[in-house]
């Protein structure tokens, strides 16, 4: 069993409608001029076989362009799926990229949370300790300021430093440097050093402070390096001769 052809194209049939309208016109000419000359034209039945052939064209052609419009339908259709699946997938790794981005954030928001509170923990031992060289050094009767470095202008500074790095990566198109949704932060310029740097001169003033006044007790406490040596009396020299054994 022979293979089924395929359907021919709606331009291939138009292509024959109008090879047939050209052999019509043709007869039609013959016949215009077979009458002209007073004669019966032979090919009568030639042009209702054109002219039926033509009409079945028609609605071959007809039918053609439906089934080539499903056709095309289909295909778009099918190419509408497909760029749904791709949508879909695009999304949703974006979605999972996202997420992991939430995640990887959360991680990061959680350890600098904790490590804030770590700081201000340490901010309180420091206090302690600082108060501890200031009441001491007072009881040696030496002036101090308060350690207020290490109570309220500690989460200044320190906050100061969270802004600036949030300003800093904030940069750029359409990004406001110092907000993200509800949550704000002061405007400030980066910082030129690191947090730690950064923090270290601004504690330096008052740890020369601090170790200028410790130092000052201890010149005060130091015993004299030039103090005399203890030499015995003439007397004592005299008496410590006779206590000898006289065979010594």
């Amino acid at each position: 069993m022979s293979a089924k052809s395929s359907p021919l194209s709606s331009i291939a049939l138009k292509q024959q409608k109008t090879e047939a309208e050209a052999q019509l016109d043709a007869l039609r000419q013959q016949q215009v001029e077979a009458l002209e000359r007073g004669e019966d034209f032979q090919h009568d039945n030639n042009i209702g076989i054109v002219k039926e052939r033509i009409a079945a064209l028609d609605k071959a052609i007809e039918r053609a362009q439906k089934r080539e419009a499903d056709e095309e339908a289909r295909r778009e259709r099918a190419d509408a799926r497909n760029e749904i699946e791709r949508l879909k997938t695009d999304h949703q790794a974006d979605l999972d990229e996202y997420l992991a981005l939430l995640e990887e954030a959360e991680k990061h928001f959680a350890a600098a949370g904790r490590a804030l509170t770590s700081i201000e923990r340490k901010g309180a031992v420091l206090y302690q300790s600082a108060a501890r060289i200031a009441t001491f050094v007072r009881r040696h009767g030496l002036q101090t300021d308060e350690p207020s470095e290490f109570t309220s202008n500690l989460p200044t500074r320190i906050g100061g430093y969270v802004s600036a790095t949030l300003c800093h990566t904030r940069q750029g198109e359409r990004r406001v440097p110092n907000m993200f949704g509800n949550v704000s932060w002061a405007n400030v310029q980066p910082l030129p050093l690191d947090w730690a740097e950064t923090e270290r001169q601004a504690l330096r003033p008052s740890l020369e402070q601090k170790m200028k006044s410790l130092n000052t007790v201890l010149g005060r406490l130091q015993e004299p390096e030039d103090a005399p040596q203890y030499e015995p009396s003439r007397v004592e020299q005299v008496m410590a001769a006779l206590a000898k054994p006289a065979d010594a």
